[in-house]
């Protein structure tokens, strides 16, 4: 690149930089003088409503009958696979995903209604007995 281009480049982005930090300035100095006389302006909201669940968010809470339903079909589920199934496989028979189930398999495991085998991805959830 020429030298020319360079020292052009060079001095146009420091004379924006300059521009940039006499708004910054100018902005805090504004801020500094609402807040000394006691009155801050805060930021308005923009009037829209918070977004959807999405599949990726928590899921909602389960009232105790669909928590049982989803128990039911798990345990169903896993005494139809005596090999034992991973979460993925549970979720694709299912139409479940992994936060719908980790629950429901955590209490059944608990109360011994289901056993657990293997670590993290490859942990297989039995049916007992």
């Amino acid at each position: 690149m020429p030298e020319v281009l360079q020292r052009q480049i060079r001095s146009s982005a420091l004379e924006f930089a300059t521009q940039v930090i006499e708004i910054v300035q100018q902005a805090v100095a504004g801020l500094a003088d609402q807040f000394s006389q006691g009155k801050p302006q805060i930021a308005k909201s923009s009037g829209r409503r918070p977004a959807q669940r999405t599949a990726k968010s928590a899921p909602l809470a389960r009232s105790p009958k669909d928590a049982a339903a989803l128990q039911s079909s798990l345990l169903g589920l896993l005494k139809k696979n005596k090999e034992g199934m991973g979460a993925e496989a549970i979720n694709a028979a299912l139409g479940t995903t992994t936060k719908d189930i980790v629950k429901p398999l955590q209490d059944m495991v608990a109360q011994g209604r289901v056993t657990r085998t293997g670590q993290a991805r490859g942990t297989k959830y039995h049916a007992a007995g």
